[in-house]
């Protein structure tokens, strides 16, 4: 569990090398079913969740500013509203393939992986628009696809705000 004093916050998934022995992908930027590399639900919906037949409304002005639908409980089953759940989320992070650019760092103050054997990292600064709600706990669920197509295991946490 994640306690937060805000909604607001700097959000990250790191991926390691799976038992394939292959690094995640990449893939941000999926269309019609594909699902991408980088699978995130929400158990509520983050922000706003906007229109429903616009994936991707992460502005800037004058494109709408959107949440992203919450899925619940947030399970990967097969459906059009899944699929765009996980696009309405994966095309806002960043992917940092290399630890030198990451959006974190060490207790030097160098970027750096959270996780010195971690291969990826995606990244998403989590703005107003689309802000976890005060008060309440969002189970986030994440799987990632490496280069191979093969999914990894199914990771859930909880984020909770709270003043």
């Amino acid at each position: 569990m994640f306690v937060r004093h805000s909604g607001t916050f700097l959000f990250v998934i790191e991926g390691l090398k799976g038992s394939s022995g292959i690094d995640p992908g990449t893939n941000i930027f999926p269309f019609g079913d594909d699902r991408g590399d980088v699978q995130v639900l929400f158990s509520r919906d983050i922000g706003d969740p906007g229109n429903p037949n616009i994936i991707c409304d992460k502005g800037p002005a004058p494109l709408p500013f959107g949440g992203v639908p919450g899925i619940n409980p947030p399970l990967f089953l097969p459906g059009t509203l899944v699929t765009q759940a996980i696009q309405d989320f994966e095309c806002r992070v960043s992917v940092q393939e290399d630890t030198s650019v990451a959006c974190t760092r060490d207790k030097n103050g160098n970027f750096a992986y959270l996780n010195p054997l971690s291969r990826k990292q995606f990244c998403y600064q989590v703005p107003e628009s689309t802000e976890f709600e005060f008060g309440v706990d969002t189970i986030v669920a994440i799987q990632l696809k490496d280069l191979a197509g093969n999914l990894g295991p199914k990771k859930e946490f909880v984020v909770r705000v709270v003043p």
